[in-house]
């Protein structure tokens, strides 16, 4: 697969706005825009119509009342990855999103 803005040829593509467009970049030309996804599968298989965990996780850390770093230690992780993830720049990786389903009995998925 290869990144749309600098050509490089690589395993995994990041879906980025920039600017209002979007594109389809490595890990190293993602910085350049906001995520919107990130896909371990090829860019014919990518499906960017997938559910914003970002939101979601937000929508119920606030309707718990709790603020980012009480969240973080509630499931034992990083604010700053809770904070990333929450903004859109960074795609919630599975393992985060198991962990908020096991530890307050929801699902988003």
């Amino acid at each position: 697969m290869e990144c749309e803005l600098c050509g490089r040829d690589v395993d995994r593509l990041y879906l980025v706005e920039i600017d209002g467009l979007e594109y389809k970049v490595c890990s190293h030309c993602r910085k350049f825009g906001r995520l919107v996804k990130s896909s371990n599968k090829s860019s014919d298989e990518l499906d960017f119509d997938t559910e914003d965990y970002g939101e979601k996780i937000r929508e119920l850390r606030e309707s718990l009342n709790l603020s980012v770093e009480e969240f973080a230690k509630r499931i034992n992780e990083k604010p700053g990855l809770i904070r990333r993830v929450e903004k859109g720049v960074s795609a919630a990786p599975e393992k985060l999103v198991k962990k908020i389903e096991r530890t307050f009995h929801i699902k988003l998925t």
